[in-house]
């Protein structure tokens, strides 16, 4: 978060803390590549060359991912709800909005005043799917879209399933985008 550039957050429920799922804004992702190539030509400058090479071939990854991303989400409307506060970065980007977040941190379970807000929103029409994060399929997240017979998809923002594959900052933010729009669909 104190890499020259990166664009902060604040929490949405607590404006004296920054949001600090800053990787999911691909331009805060390229600037952190940018530091780490740096340090590493630095510590190692016998292999700068290699390290330049390899980050240049990200940002073409990321500027390119990222252009099919904007086009992929521009579809989705106001249809889904977070359960997790955790794409913020994400939404700001690509500019979707979720009708409403569950839980601001990972230990709160539902309050009423929410359950009354989803089930508004649910008899209106207007929820068509609750995301959460993998840790959510056990709990509330996926037992709420059950009650509501609405869909549920988990939206990995720390790259489960990317570990170890070529590219797999691209793939994180691509399989979001991807889960986000099958779900909607």
């Amino acid at each position: 978060a104190k890499v020259e550039g990166i664009k902060l957050l604040e929490k949405r429920n607590d404006s004296n803390q920054n949001d600090v799922h800053i990787w999911l804004n691909p331009q805060n992702g390229i600037k952190i590549a940018k530091f780490i190539a740096e340090k590493l030509s630095e510590i190692d400058p016998d292999n700068s060359q290699k390290y330049q090479k390899n980050l240049a071939q990200f940002i073409k990854e990321v500027e390119f991912s990222g252009e099919n991303i904007q086009t992929h989400l521009s579809e989705i409307k106001g249809e889904y709800i977070f359960y997790h506060d955790g794409y913020q970065y994400f939404e700001d980007y690509f500019g979707i909005k979720p009708l409403m977040i569950v839980s601001y941190n990972h230990d709160s379970e539902l309050t009423f005043g929410s359950m009354k807000k989803i089930d508004a929103l649910t008899k209106e029409g207007r929820v068509k799917c609750i995301f959460g994060v993998p840790q959510d399929e056990r709990n509330s997240a996926m037992k709420l879209a059950e009650n509501y017979k609405i869909k549920f998809a988990i939206l990995d923002l720390i790259g489960l399933k990317e570990r170890q594959k070529p590219n797999g900052y691209s793939a994180l933010l691509r399989n979001m985008a991807d889960d986000m729009t099958s779900c909607l669909k």
